[in-house]
């Protein structure tokens, strides 16, 4: 009896004596009173990271043990930093809290070489005075990895993509119309029918490989058609609107094209039964790009005007020593970003100190959390993301 008494005192004063848990998607929980709990991991699958170097207030502060942990004993942190071999050095500005969890990207991206295909190409019978258009693009982890599509097929037999892309986790997608060149040249008299859509499996491939892939086309009644109208935004040189669905690793966005609005999506069954579907204004210009969610089911999606991107972009000024922020009022968190440093700001201020003269600025604004702030979640709930050049 004496031995289960003091069993459970050890295992009380162990647990008394553990960090708290670390947010799962990096980001902060609880009021900062003077020990902050620093937890440093992967962004890409929320891996630990051992030997990360913390500082607090540019103050080296020690590396993380092997559960990717280190706890400071401090009477002020504003500004708490992480740093590995090989990542971004990440920051969290004005978070004022005790359990700060920051993610890690790669600094650098590893590539790898993939063959793939749509499957049934040669099969698609559009309708008779088209062409068939194939646009494979790639399932991305993060909105802010959304590019151009990987390669656009114009009619032919096959529909095929040869080329590196970077490694890791690895899906593509296919979005299959059929096209009416229309009276002109211009393509923005195009007449655009939505056709098909394919998804391949995900992959998960390692630097270097040589892998084929498919992207196999779903069955036309696993397929819905939504069409999505932007509202008009000003300030802006292009508005388009497109859908785009959250799975549960990754990100499809639509591409935009001239003269079509209306889109195949799969239906929310069998293995996309948990997946989100959005609507997605999207407008550009020169100084930036802002992007306004509405979340839908896809045969829920209301074809009247998806909202505005407004207000407008946020403004980046280089200043003495740093720079000077606007039009973040709204914003839950932003981001200064740069090829080698990212910081996460908490609190709104408008001026940041640094030295790196090529620096871009990203807003989010999301419902506010109740708990904790997981950098994870707001990108699943954001309403609108901008970002200045």
């Amino acid at each position: 009896m004496v031995a289960a008494r003091t069993l459970v005192f050890a295992l009380a004063l162990l647990a008394a004596c553990a960090p708290p848990l670390p947010v799962p998607g990096g980001g902060v929980r609880g009021d900062f009173d003077s020990v902050v709990h620093v937890t440093v991991i992967d962004e890409a699958d929320g891996a630990v990271i051992e030997g990360a170097t913390v500082l607090v207030d540019g103050v080296e502060q020690g590396q993380t043990d092997a559960h990717g942990q280190l706890s400071v004993t401090i009477a002020a942190a504003d500004r708490v930093e992480a740093r590995a071999p090989g990542r971004v050095t990440t920051a969290f500005l004005g978070a004022g809290a005790s359990v700060q969890t920051i993610p890690l990207a790669l600094s650098g991206l590893s590539m790898t070489a993939l063959h793939a295909e749509v499957a049934g190409y040669a099969d698609l019978q559009p309708p008779a005075g088209t062409t068939v258009r194939a646009t494979i693009g790639r399932v991305v982890d993060s909105i802010d990895e959304v590019g151009p599509p990987l390669v656009v097929c114009e009619g032919g037999t096959e529909c095929r993509f040869d080329g590196p892309v970077p490694a890791g986790r690895v899906q593509l997608f296919a979005q299959i119309d059929a096209v009416d060149p229309g009276p002109t040249d211009d393509p923005a008299d195009d007449i655009v029918t939505p056709l098909s859509f394919g998804l391949s499996d995900a992959l998960q491939l390692a630097p270097g490989l040589i892998t084929d892939l498919r992207v196999e086309r779903f069955r036309d009644e696993a397929l819905v058609e939504v069409e999505v109208i932007p509202a008009s935004a000003d300030g802006f040189d292009e508005v388009v609107g497109v859908p785009g669905i959250r799975l549960g690793e990754g990100v499809i966005v639509f591409f935009d094209r001239p003269g079509g609005g209306r889109f195949l999506l799969p239906r929310t069954e069998g293995a996309l039964a948990t997946a989100s579907f959005w609507a997605i204004t999207r407008a550009r210009s020169a100084a930036g790009e802002s992007i306004t969610v509405a979340r839908q089911r896809p045969g829920a999606i209301d074809p009247r005007p998806v909202g505005p991107p407004a207000p407008p972009l946020p403004t980046l000024t280089a200043g003495s020593g740093g720079y000077v922020i606007g039009g973040v009022e709204r914003a839950l968190i932003y981001e200064l970003r740069s090829e080698d440093e990212r910081v996460v700001v908490f609190d709104g201020r408008d001026q940041i100190a640094s030295t790196d003269e090529d620096a871009s600025l990203v807003l989010w604004e999301a419902p506010p959390p109740e708990h904790e702030l997981d950098l994870a979640q707001v990108e699943r709930t954001f309403t609108r993301r901008a970002i200045t050049r």
